[in-house]
């Protein structure tokens, strides 16, 4: 048969080469003349036909099995090209995709919750600014909270015209910022049931709305930060809250996960497939 070496007296042990596709390992076993057997295939066969050809009935040939060496590469070694490691570029889109996913959370909580700027500690009573709602608190005779929308009409003549145009733009940011997180998010649904190819190829489309969304969300955040440290309409006890915290950890979220993913592209060789056992002569 071609490219079969039968086994001689040159050749004492047996090596099987088994590549397990599912869990992506490479088990190297070595078996002395299989318990006695000379098998007339060749000395690089793969396990399965093999254990169906010639079943194991003997004590030695089994603890030779479990004496097996298993190999774990993070990178291809001796030469090969495929990689078969344990960590892939799958499980690298599958994980950075839960850390987008906690991004993408953070955003919406950020942009319901009218806590971007406020007078507020604890339970005492003052005002807080989301992007669409103001809200007004007071403790005295009985605790409650009012919001209203903002900004109003009366909010944006005069001099406070500059104001409102910033305000509005930071909440249109923000809206922004949701699109190009539900299209990052489908950009992941389709890199991970596209197949190798989408995955070898998918990295720069989904590193970019990655980036995309990082830079929205801190230009917004540093608008918020701009008016809150120099409009008319924040004076000296006023700081910013939960919201702006919950925008600058879910854009810093995103940046990581996009440096994530371009490092896991550059770094980590094409991962499966099938190469060829090289000539034991070379």
């Amino acid at each position: 048969m071609s490219g079969i070496e039968p086994l001689t007296n040159k050749t004492p042990l047996i090596h099987l080469n088994i590549k397990a596709l599912a869990h992506r390992f490479e088990y190297t076993l070595s078996l002395p003349s299989y318990c006695g057997r000379e098998p007339s295939l060749s000395h690089r066969i793969s396990l399965v036909p093999f254990l169906l050809a010639y079943p194991l009935e003997c004590d030695s040939c089994y603890s030779s099995l479990h004496q097996g060496m298993m190999d774990v590469h993070l990178v291809p070694v001796g030469g090969r090209r495929n990689y078969t490691g344990f960590v892939t570029k799958t499980i690298v889109y599958a994980a950075t995709m839960f850390l987008f996913l906690a991004a993408f959370a953070l955003t919406l909580a950020s942009i319901i919750l009218p806590r971007w700027i406020s007078s507020l500690k604890g339970t005492s009573a003052g005002v807080s600014y989301g992007l669409h709602y103001r809200c007004f608190s007071k403790t005295a005779p009985i605790a409650t909270t009012t919001c209203v929308r903002f900004p109003q009409f009366d909010d944006c003549t005069g001099d406070d015209r500059q104001f409102c145009s910033m305000w509005r733009t930071i909440g249109f940011l923000m809206s922004f910022a949701v699109v190009l997180e539900g299209m990052t998010l489908m950009t992941y649904i389709v890199i991970l049931t596209g197949g190798k190819q989408m995955r070898e190829s998918g990295w720069r489309v989904l590193s970019l709305f990655l980036v995309l969304v990082a830079l929205v969300q801190c230009a917004s955040m540093a608008l918020v930060s701009y008016l809150n440290d120099n409009d008319d309409h924040f004076y000296l006890g006023f700081r910013l809250d939960d919201s702006f915290i919950m925008c600058t950890v879910s854009w810093c979220l995103a940046l990581f996960t996009a440096a994530t993913v371009v490092f896991a592209a550059r770094v980590l060789p094409s991962e499966g497939g099938y190469e060829l056992i090289a000539d034991p002569d070379d």
